[in-house]
């Protein structure tokens, strides 16, 4: 079931997606805003959380682009819900597709017909598995493909990510939040300071582990010790 929340100005829309979300069991609503301000205050609180936001593309305090726009410096790209635009301004469909979250625009009045259609998109959209991670590092946004990243090390409130060509990025982060960005059959927690991928791991050698390729001697932590050794057995 995905978490979703409405953001619409007038609360009478927001009657009528409430209907429509009950009445469609792969949707749970979690809360409901007529404040835009007050919606990026709750989901900065639920980062990662919620999988879908209605949002009304044409409101009077801030616009649903505007919305984006600053949820985007707010929060990891990984955590940012996918959206559909609610509208009854067909011409913003243009600039809402600039945002890789947007799914779709519902023009008003929703019938409930198109309001299904566009789940149906959303959720064929969400089953993906993704290929690569968006990060963002002061104000660009920085892609790796999940295949080029050779370990990922944190260093206090921060985590470097080096790629397979020997190249570092460093992001103002914690490990274990960029742990839950990471799909769990690709990548491996080994210590609290490590995370490596777990198709790579090569030689396992008491409390240390290879990675193929590579001379490197990585620790593994006592609390992390039974699932790489499964990991490398299952490998």
């Amino acid at each position: 079931m995905k978490r979703c929340l409405i953001i619409d100005d007038q609360p009478s829309a927001i009657d009528l997606l409430t209907d429509y979300v009950e009445r469609t069991p792969e949707l749970l609503l979690e809360h409901s805003f007529t404040d835009a301000e007050e919606a990026i205050k709750y989901l900065m609180q639920r980062k990662g959380l919620i999988d879908l936001i209605f949002l009304d593309i044409q409101m009077d305090t801030m616009t649903g682009l505007e919305f984006l726009s600053k949820l985007d410096e707010e929060i990891p790209y990984a955590t940012l819900p996918h959206v559909i635009f609610t509208t009854g301004y067909l011409n913003y469909a243009v600039d809402g597709y600039r945002y890789e979250r947007v799914v779709d625009f519902l023009h008003k009045p929703i019938m409930f017909r198109d309001f299904q259609e566009s789940v149906n998109r959303y959720q064929e959209q969400a089953t993906e598995k993704p290929q690569s991670l968006i990060l963002k590092q002061r104000k660009r946004k920085v892609k790796f493909a999940f295949d080029n990243i050779f370990c990922i090390e944190g260093e206090k409130n921060y985590v470097v990510i080096t790629t397979n060509d020997n190249k570092d990025e460093r992001f103002y982060m914690s490990i274990s939040e960029l742990e839950r960005m990471l799909p769990d059959d690709a990548f491996i927690r080994i210590h609290k300071s490590y995370i490596v991928p777990r198709g790579r791991i090569n030689i396992l050698e008491g409390s240390h582990l290879r990675l193929s390729d590579s001379k490197l001697r990585f620790p593994v932590g006592i609390t992390y010790k039974e699932s790489v050794q499964k990991a490398f057995s299952q490998r």
